[in-house]
């Protein structure tokens, strides 16, 4: 696997547009696909995704609830559920590149749907949770080498300033408390621990 240098990272990893944004417009393009299982490596100047995404019948297709309830049966389901998925929905492998260019442009289309009507990001939608990833590897202005989601953790590997190779693996409910606290830390949300309270 080729290396993305440090002092050699492309136009689109400047200091406005970093791995945070980078990761939030791939992980909104591939929302439609619904990646059960997804890897991005870092090759060059190019973003390479590839998975298992789930297609689901229209009618499975509807949120259960909304805000904090459809983050926690979103977490509940998904984690206590890590096997293969309903005969009803079908499995099917993909392959997508990312170049700058294509970055820039996917990250002003979806500029529009970010938010929900109060003007707050989905914090459990896969851009959302990707940009996690970017701003913990911007932080120690990193490197990314590679990102690997399945039904039930975030792991990723980078290389920071110092070339240290680094590997940090995110459970889904650890990953979604480390994103309301970072949007709490911004007065965005009021953090409710859906997870202690008994249902």
């Amino acid at each position: 696997m080729e290396v993305l240098k440090f002092n050699e990272a492309p136009n689109v990893l400047s200091e406005s547009n970093n791995y945070a944004r980078t990761l939030r417009a791939i992980g909104q393009d591939l929302t439609e696909l619904n990646p059960e299982e997804l890897e991005i490596q870092v090759t060059g100047v190019e973003f390479m995704a590839t998975g298992v995404g789930v297609t689901q019948p229209p009618q499975e297709q509807v949120e259960v609830g909304h805000g904090i309830g459809r983050a926690w049966h979103r977490l509940t389901s998904r984690e206590s559920n890590p096997g293969s998925p309903p005969a009803s929905q079908q499995r099917h492998r993909f392959t997508r590149k990312y170049t700058a260019d294509a970055i820039n442009r996917i990250d002003e289309l979806r500029r529009p749907s970010r938010a929900n009507k109060e003007g707050k990001p989905d914090i459990y939608s896969m851009g959302e949770r990707l940009r996690t990833v970017g701003r913990i590897v911007d932080s120690c202005h990193g490197t990314l080498l590679r990102v690997v989601k399945d039904n039930n953790s975030m792991k990723f590997e980078y290389r920071d300033k110092d070339g240290i190779d680094h590997k940090e693996e995110f459970t889904n409910l650890a990953l979604y408390k480390y994103q309301q606290r970072y949007y709490a830390e911004r007065g965005k949300y009021i953090i409710i621990d859906a997870w202690d309270k008994k249902t």
